[in-house]
């Protein structure tokens, strides 16, 4: 798609969904005019863009994982009442990002992933109701439901054993389950 002077892409109507290839020259992009009949922005689709704004379609129902993960220019959304699904990380990082409008001020069709809006400096009533949706959206790390402290993920919360494997000239590591002995019988 192309890219005019001021940093505009117009994509055309008749597309439904954004994969994380359709804009190889997204750091460049700061707006964008998306067509109504998106149904789903996929994961990566504007990672690490320069979006200062952009306007969701009124037919988009899902927005991927990391999908704007890192547009630091972008500062405020509308989420159209269409939508049902914003993944894991999918506004993470993005440090102008103040302001999100959802439909009459919260959505209780919606599901947000964990830390869909970690590292946003996101205004207190926006923060309020993503909360009420998914306490753990605004972190970049999650509460394990059955210890109370936080971890990164299940597979950071224990040691794993680690083993190293030779294929010719390289080698890979590989990994072992969760309280696996080590080859010395250690644990």
């Amino acid at each position: 798609y192309p890219i005019d002077d001021d940093g505009h892409v117009s994509i055309p109507y008749g597309i439904t969904y954004l994969d994380d290839n359709f804009l190889p020259y997204r750091e460049e992009v700061e707006t964008i005019t998306l067509p109504e009949g998106l149904r789903t922005i996929g994961g990566h689709a504007f990672a690490g863009s320069s979006l200062t704004q952009i306007t969701l379609p009124n037919t988009l129902t899902t927005i991927e994982n990391q999908a704007f993960a890192f547009c630091h220019a972008l500062t405020s959304l509308t989420m159209p009442t269409s939508l049902s699904n914003i993944g894991v990380e999918a506004f993470a990082g993005c440090s102008g990002l103040t302001t999100v409008a959802f439909p009459d001020g919260g959505l209780t069709h919606i599901h947000i992933g964990d830390r869909a809006f970690a590292g946003c400096p996101l205004d207190s009533a926006t923060r309020a109701v993503v909360e009420a949706i998914n306490p753990n959206a605004l972190a970049w790390t999650t509460r394990a439901p059955d210890e109370g402290r936080r971890v990164a993920s299940a597979s950071m919360a224990a040691p794993m054993k680690c083993t190293l494997k030779t294929f010719g000239t390289f080698s890979t590591p590989t990994f072992g389950g969760v309280g696996e002995p080590f080859k010395d019988g250690r644990q």
